[in-house]
This record gives C-alpha cells, structure tokens and sequence, in this order.
C-alpha cells in the first residue's frame, strides 16, 4: 500500500484515459478532423482552405505546445556520401534543386536535422557498405519549435501543465497524432507529391506564426526525433564525420 491509501503502482506506471481508449470522442465539436481536411486540400482547394480548418483554434492549440531550445544545443544531419562531405555540403539544398517534403514546399528548403547521430543514420536509410558523412550542428542563439513528439504519451497532469481542461484535449488529440504520424513517415520514390500537401500546410501555417521549426518523432529509430527548420541562420555545421556502414541488422514480426 503506498501514499494515502493508494497502490504504488497508480504513481509508477503511465496512465491512459480509459476513453482515449475505447474511440468514442469526435473532432467535431473543434472542426479539426484530419482526413477531412487533408482531401479538402488535395482535390478541391489548394490555398484557400474553406470547409475544413478552424485557424484560430489551431493557433491556440499549437501554441501550447511551444518549447525552446537553448543556445549551444547539438543537433545532426547526414548525407550519403562516397567521401567526406565539407561542411557548407552538409546544410539544406539550394532552393532551386529542393523537392517536396513532409513539411516543406517544392522550391522552399528547410532544414531537417535529427537529436542524434544514430536517428540521422536511421532517417537516410544508408544501405550496407555505402558511406554517409554526419554534420554536427550547433544552435548559436535559442529557437522556439512546435513540439509534437510525445503526444501520445501525454497523460492528465502533463495536458494540464499545457494548459489544456482534459475534455479539450481529447477533442483534438486524435488530429495531433495524425499530423506527427504524418510528419514522421519517410518521404518514398513511390509517393505522390499531393500527400504532402496538408503537413506541408500545417508547418506553414505554423512558421506564419513566428516559430521557427516543427518537432516531431523518428519512424526510422524508436526513441529518437527529428527537427524541421524553417530557417537555419541559427544553426551551424561545426564538425563532420565520415563512416561506412559494415553490419545491418533487421527484425520483423
């Protein structure tokens, strides 16, 4: 028996919302209903989306989860690479030859950097015997980002903190987790260009309001995350490694 009666395990263990459970609650009270919007913008409506988006609402939930990065934080990148990459290699492309991404626009670059080196490995999904050179970033003065990587884990104390009533939250829980699941897939050969449109809307959306990047989890390594940056004035490329991949290992289920 632990404090105040109660068993040790309700403060050890996460605790999840029996109705996050059971799918009963709609986003329709909030007008935030994912796949509804993301066919809105697909195949009626490019840049005047009317039917679908609540803007203001979107903006107080988005601000609410804001989080800063303080100066002299560490980030990396990676590209494949058969030699060491220079450093002024390792940054986004050149806006004339950038493609279309989960968050950015064809034609306009972000800067995609990962928490660690293994996460950045993970996401160029470098292949057995190839070279990759991995840049070190670092974070000259602080960025405040839009952090969607732990939603899920999310439970009554930390919807609080954020300032949210735990009704609320729920409402639009579902519509977060499906733009981070969004985010974090990788961009494919076999994807079309129209799949990102909504993520790419969102983070746009987002960088309108004064942020400066979109955090969201990796796909590619558990435990690890990755950063969209909209602008990388802040963040310079201070040292590069270069390796050669000898052991790949997989596991199914």
């Amino acid at each position: 028996m632990g404090w105040g009666g109660y068993e040790d395990i309700l403060f050890e263990q996460p605790v999840e919302l029996q109705i996050y459970l059971n799918g009963n609650v709609e986003d329709e009270v909030y007008d935030l209903q994912y796949d509804t919007f993301a066919k809105e913008i697909k195949d009626q409506n490019r840049f005047f989306i009317s039917q679908t988006l609540d803007l203001d609402l979107l903006e107080s939930v988005f601000s609410r989860f804001a989080k800063t990065y303080p100066k002299e934080t560490l980030f990396y990148r990676a590209r494949i690479s058969e030699d060491e990459l220079p450093l002024d290699k390792l940054g986004k492309p050149p806006k004339e030859i950038t493609t279309p991404g989960r968050a950015n626009p064809v034609g306009i670059p972000y800067l995609y950097i990962s928490d660690q080196e293994k996460t950045t490995l993970y996401e160029t999904r470098v292949s057995l015997h190839e070279s990759i050179t991995v840049g070190t970033f670092v974070l000259h003065t602080p960025i405040s980002v839009i952090s969607l990587k732990d939603i899920a884990l999310y439970g009554p104390f930390e919807i609080q903190d954020r300032g949210f009533e735990i009704e609320e939250f729920i409402k639009i829980r579902s519509y977060l987790l499906k733009l981070e699941e969004e985010l974090s897939k990788p961009v494919r050969k076999q994807d079309v260009n129209l799949d990102y449109l909504p993520t790419q809307y969102l983070c746009e959306f987002i960088k309108s309001l004064g942020f400066d990047g979109v955090e969201y989890r990796s796909a590619m390594a558990e435990g690890g995350y990755n950063l969209a940056v909209f602008n990388d004035k802040n963040l310079e490329c201070v040292t590069a490694k270069h390796y050669q991949v000898k052991v790949l290992k997989y596991d199914w289920k």
